[in-house]
């Protein structure tokens, strides 16, 4: 079954595959759940047929040994996505991608955050997700027919109408422009370079910083390298020796109470630098994990990475050090990671950069998450 529909408004609708009424007649939407769908679609003012393009995570109907429908494997997902899914993609150019059931999440977002995806359509439903490269917006939802197996459960309903219509709002609000997110981490390699760029940031009001350290204990281990954010566009990343003028800097600018600090996770950061510079008191101004935690208390959705992705459609950027920064032994708190092999291996600057991008990202974030709080944000 290829893609149908006449696209006018450049909606697109992914389902999880044919079922028996869609096989036989060879249209998509053809049964109870997608006369459900096309109503609900008509009270929203859009035609399914003819404002949107739908097709599915598979292209044929998939059924048990007993001729029943039955859900895809991920192998079938990943075949048809690559035959059917990302060229309709490509050639429809659709504005909102709204897929339906986890299938279809999966179909349309697994190579883009394969990492976090799981299988559970709770963990996507009601996100509005910029793919910049798309020029797209993604809106995942429940699939009708959930909707209908939970039919004396009112709220279902509500919240798939809710989600549907919240992404049908975003056929006129612009989608993020790709970036140069490496281009935008200074790494910084003199002593100069350094004292400058931390006293700069003495003036600032609010600031953004990440440490990558040898461990997850602050009393065992060294901080291996410093970041620091106070803007959207620019992030400055350093090498910190135990020692000498730079650490004595850094506790000024830490110990500074008109310089609000963020972090996403603040105990991480507040524990090693109470450890390693005697700072009793930081002036947090803001923990981006606590307020993405706050505005969506789902378990598993309040990772930095995560919350980069649904946001602001930055796929993680931790693919290369990620082995590196594991415990060697994960059943022992204590136990070193891997990160001075990753800088032997592969140099200071690929460290610098990532510790660089959490910081920036973090920024980023929080600066959305005042705007969402304070009611200016649309999305």
């Amino acid at each position: 079954m290829r893609p149908f529909g006449e696209h006018r408004r450049r909606i697109m609708i992914v389902g999880e595959g044919p079922g028996e009424e869609e096989d036989k007649k060879g249209k998509p939407w053809q049964g109870r759940a997608g006369r459900l769908q096309q109503q609900a679609l008509r009270d929203l003012g859009v035609d399914l047929f003819r404002d949107c393009v739908s097709l599915n995570s598979v292209n044929c109907r998939p059924i048990d040994d007993k001729g029943r429908n039955r859900s895809p494997t991920p192998h079938e997902v990943a075949c048809c996505r690559v035959k059917v899914v990302n060229p309709a993609v490509e050639s429809y150019a659709p504005k909102v991608i709204i897929p339906m059931g986890a299938p279809a999440v999966s179909s349309i977002l697994g190579p883009l955050c394969s990492n976090a995806l799981g299988d559970s359509i709770g963990k996507w439903r009601g996100f509005t997700i910029p793919i910049p490269e798309w020029g797209a917006w993604v809106c995942p939802t429940y699939h009708p027919s959930y909707v209908l197996r939970e039919e004396k459960r009112n709220e279902i309903d509500t919240i798939w109408r809710q989600d549907i219509r919240r992404g049908l709002q975003l056929l006129d609000e612009p989608v993020p422009v790709p970036e140069d997110l490496r281009g935008k981490i200074k790494a910084l390699h003199s002593e100069v370079e350094v004292l400058r760029a931390i006293y700069r940031a003495h003036d600032a009001e609010l600031l953004s910083f990440d440490y990558e350290t040898t461990g997850l204990r602050a009393s065992l281990h060294k901080i291996v390298c410093v970041s620091f954010a106070a803007s959207v566009d620019r992030a400055y990343a350093f090498m910190m020796p135990p020692s000498g003028p730079i650490p004595s800097a850094w506790l000024k600018l830490m110990a500074r109470a008109k310089v609000g600090k963020i972090s996403h996770n603040m105990k991480f950061e507040n524990g090693w630098t109470r450890q390693h510079f005697g700072i009793e008191e930081i002036n947090w101004a803001w923990d981006s994990m606590i307020a993405a935690h706050v505005r969506d208390n789902r378990i598993g959705i309040c990772g930095l990475k995560l919350q980069a992705f649904i946001n602001f459609g930055i796929r993680d950027w931790s693919g290369l050090i990620d082995p590196y920064l594991r415990a060697v032994d994960d059943r022992d708190p204590a136990s070193p990671n891997r990160i001075l092999e990753f800088i032997e291996q592969y140099g200071e600057d690929e460290c610098l950069i990532y510790c660089g991008l959490d910081s920036l990202i973090a920024y980023r974030l929080a600066m959305k998450q005042m705007e969402i709080i304070n009611g200016k944000d649309k999305t």
